[in-house]
This record gives C-alpha cells, sequence and structure tokens, in this order.
C-alpha cells in the first residue's frame, strides 16, 4: 500500500498552521498586585505614601509598569483625583498621597504591564 503524495502535503499543512498559530498566539500572564499605604492612621491634610508592589507568578518584580492611582470620596461627590506612580525600586511604585478631608475615601489602582493582564484594586480608607 503506497502513501499518495498529497497526503504529506496535506499532513506538513496542517503541522506548519499549528506550528503558525502557537508562534503568534499570546496570552497575558496575571500580575500580583499589592497595595500598601505607608501611614496606618490617615489624617485629613496630612501627607502619606501610596506603595505598590507588582510581581508576576514567581515572584519576581514587574518592571516598566503604568501604575495610576485615583482616590474620591465616598460620602460626597468631592471629584476624583489622579495621578501616575514612579517606579521607586524594582517592582515598587509610590507616589505622595493627601486627603482634603475626613470620612471615607476610595483608592483604586490600575495596573498595565507589557505582557500581563491588566489589573485593578480598590482599597476603602477611613481618613480622620
Amino acid at each position: 500500500m503506497r502513501v499518495r503524495p498529497i497526503f504529506f502535503m496535506m499532513l506538513f499543512l496542517a503541522c506548519s498552521s499549528v506550528l503558525i498559530f502557537a508562534a503568534n498566539v499570546h496570552f497575558d500572564a496575571p500580575v500580583k498586585l499589592q497595595v500598601h499605604l505607608e501611614e496606618t492612621r490617615l489624617v485629613s491634610h496630612q501627607a502619606t505614601r501610596i506603595i505598590v508592589h507588582l510581581s508576576d507568578s514567581d515572584g519576581a518584580p514587574i518592571q516598566r509598569a503604568q501604575v495610576i492611582s485615583s482616590f474620591n470620596m465616598t460620602t460626597m461627590d468631592m471629584g476624583t483625583v489622579q495621578n501616575a506612580l514612579k517606579e521607586a525600586h524594582s517592582g515598587e511604585y509610590s507616589s505622595p498621597l493627601s486627603f482634603s478631608m475626613a470620612g471615607s475615601w476610595r483608592i483604586h489602582i490600575s495596573v498595565h504591564a507589557p505582557g500581563f493582564t491588566s489589573q485593578s484594586q480598590s482599597v476603602l480608607v477611613n481618613v480622620i
């Protein structure tokens, strides 16, 4: 029994297609996002620092990420303040933060890093 050359050609095309598809499809990995405030007791009109640690699933720090924080008061419309966090150390991003009045505030962190799934996290804090 002989195998016809057309079947070898079809097998070659099928294998090539699978390899080309696998080489061009990229799945983004998740980012481990940890948010930390320098002060545990937040006081209005007093500066504190927000620190965000980014790492991959193996614990390696993620560099060159775009980290944006926005915060707004939850009990009344005071507007939303937004700022970009700067990379302080490898995988650590920080920015100063100051609340204009006492009350309940929501801090929202958005992270965009090349090769990783975009992540966001919100933290509720009480300012005295």
